[in-house]
């Protein structure tokens, strides 16, 4: 999987596949020479076979090298690893919150089933899956950023934390919660199908046999499996969070790895974007990795390793 997406990359940072001129943004000029146009193309090896190319691309990717950026003229590593601390700061809050709200919603929507709770969250998550995450964020700005301080009421503010770091969360709130809304939802929803369906197993029938308490039924037999969907789902969702929030760090001005994807894509500095979109895939990967590991914890059913 690894070598097909540095492939796939490869092929779309080619000046064959994507617009603007790379020897000219690498020079930093609008009129290139040709004896300056013939010195990047040697120096970068533009003039070598699209193979050649792509060796030495995996070669200096294997040493960490991913490229340098055509406007900032700085490492695409050093650029991204600047940004990467904050996304993960963000992604941190809003999986957090996606977490608590979303079970706690889909634990109370099973438990409650047809009751004005179960009809709530349905209504609640359906709002949520419909809305565009752009158009959540500007209307969560718009009423808690600039309402709220017109009202005289406590107000959040609408962009990202200052340099230095400090009030990080009261600046974190509006973003984390947009980056989580829509998988919030989805999280509710599939805790509270997957709980029903875990309620007609036979071992759940046991323990009510067995005359235990609801409470007892639900948390110690009937949420560890009803739990496996919902891990993965959170995992690949926190892979996602963590390097594709690119909509909501933009809206907010948030300086994570996703408002620095958008603005190498504007500015057509392609280095920067498939150095970005490969960590993002190194990471779903990683944490795909570790929800499959963590089923063996959740459902004792699941082992690994040797039957015997």
């Amino acid at each position: 999987m690894f070598i097909g997406v540095t492939f796939i990359l490869f092929l779309v940072r080619s000046p064959a596949l994507v617009p603007g001129d790379p020897i000219r943004m690498i020079a930093g000029e609008r009129n290139v020479s040709e004896a300056v146009r013939a010195e990047v193309t040697k120096e970068y090896g533009l003039d070598k076979p699209i193979y050649v190319q792509y060796a030495r691309y995996m070669e200096r990717l294997f040493k960490g090298d991913l490229g340098s950026s055509y406007q900032l003229h700085r490492d695409v590593k050093d650029i991204l690893f600047d940004a990467f601390p904050n996304t993960l700061k963000l992604a941190g809050v809003a999986i957090l919150i996606e977490a608590i709200l979303g079970i706690g919603a889909g634990i109370l929507s099973a438990v409650k089933r047809y009751s004005f709770w179960d009809v709530f969250v349905t209504f609640t998550t359906s709002i949520l899956v419909s809305l565009p995450v752009f158009w959540l964020g500007m209307g969560l700005q718009v009423l808690f950023g600039i309402k709220f301080k017109q009202w005289g009421l406590p107000y959040l503010p609408v962009t990202h934390m200052t340099g230095d770091g400090s009030g990080f969360w009261p600046h974190v709130i509006l973003p984390a919660f947009t980056l989580a809304s829509v998988s919030m939802a989805y999280t509710a929803r599939i805790m509270r199908s997957q709980l029903l369906e875990v309620q007609g197993q036979d071992y759940v029938r046991t323990a009510w046999a067995k005359g235990l308490t609801s409470r007892q039924v639900i948390w110690n037999h009937s949420l560890r499996n009803a739990m496996i969907p919902v891990v993965t789902f959170l995992a690949i969702d926190l892979g996602t969070m963590v390097g594709g929030a690119i909509l909501t760090e933009t809206v907010f001005n948030w300086p994570g790895v996703g408002l620095t994807i958008f603005q190498a894509v504007s500015n057509l500095d392609w280095p920067i974007v498939t150095g970005g979109t490969l960590i993002i895939v190194i990471m779903v990967m990683a944490i795909n990795l570790l929800a499959d590991i963590s089923y063996a914890f959740l459902d004792p059913r699941i082992r690994y390793g040797n039957a015997a």
